[in-house]
């Protein structure tokens, strides 16, 4: 009597939680481990692998892109979704759950949320010669202060900055740190101001900054400086100078 051939196993793959036949040496996974899904894959596999011959599809023979119903699962077609020829079909687990995939226990796949099912798409274009190159630097509002030749007279002073362009894609808010400054020293408070306007209106970019001296003997024929630093970097930006002359005030001072 001619002995009957034994088909493959159904067997457990156990770090993924599925199950697996092996067909002329190759394993193939057939889903969740004792579901409904993976015994219907096993039948449909092995079954096209008996009507084969006891062989695997060639590359030459079709490849199958259809999915089997499952009830933890949407099913889907490319088709419709992606507007895709071929007619290849696919899974979202429904709600909460997951597949479970080569790579241990805990790598885990799956899910009907958008960072699992949205493919965001991104434009690149590149930029070509230095004009193009220098429309897509990043960079930091530019700040000036308005009028020049600034005398101060009293305890305290009103100086007036203008943001030169609006907050964009490209030109990012800025904040200043502002004192008056003898040498390295600063001889003013110090005051904090930040420039984000977005408005394109010239006149909704003007702040005013109120600087106080401090309690000392100025030099009317010295000059000083008024300097705009970074307030993360402490790095100057720019300065301009200034006279101090307190003389007339200090006279009717008691």
């Amino acid at each position: 009597m001619k002995r009957r051939r034994s088909l493959p196993s159904y067997r457990h793959h156990k770090p993924s939680g599925r199950a697996v036949v092996t067909l002329n040496g190759q394993d193939h996974y057939l889903g969740p481990w004792k579901s409904q899904i993976s015994r219907d894959e096993y039948d449909r596999l092995v079954g096209e692998w008996l009507a084969n011959g006891r062989r695997l599809s060639s590359p030459e023979d079709p490849v199958d892109l259809t999915v089997p119903e499952y009830e933890d699962a949407w099913r889907g077609k490319t088709e419709i979704t992606a507007k895709c020829a071929g007619g290849m079909e696919f899974w979202i687990p429904k709600g909460s759950n997951r597949f479970h995939f080569t790579g241990g226990a805990r790598f885990i796949h799956g899910g009907a949320m958008p960072q699992e099912i949205v493919v965001p798409v991104i434009t690149v274009r590149q930029a070509k010669g230095e004009k193009a190159l220098e429309k897509t630097k990043t960079k930091q509002v530019s700040v000036s202060v308005l009028g020049s030749n600034h005398k101060i007279t009293t305890h305290t002073h009103r100086f007036k900055l203008i943001q030169m362009e609006p907050v964009s894609d490209r030109a990012k808010a800025l904040t200043l740190k502002v004192a008056i400054y003898d040498g390295d020293e600063p001889v003013s408070s110090i005051e904090t101001v930040t420039f984000a306007s977005t408005s394109t209106n010239l006149d909704d970019r003007q702040q005013s900054v109120m600087l106080t001296l401090q309690d000392q003997q100025f030099d009317k024929n010295k000059r000083y400086r008024l300097v705009l630093k970074d307030a993360n970097t402490d790095f100057e930006l720019q300065s301009q100078d200034v006279t101090i002359d307190r003389a007339i005030t200090d006279d009717f001072e008691f």
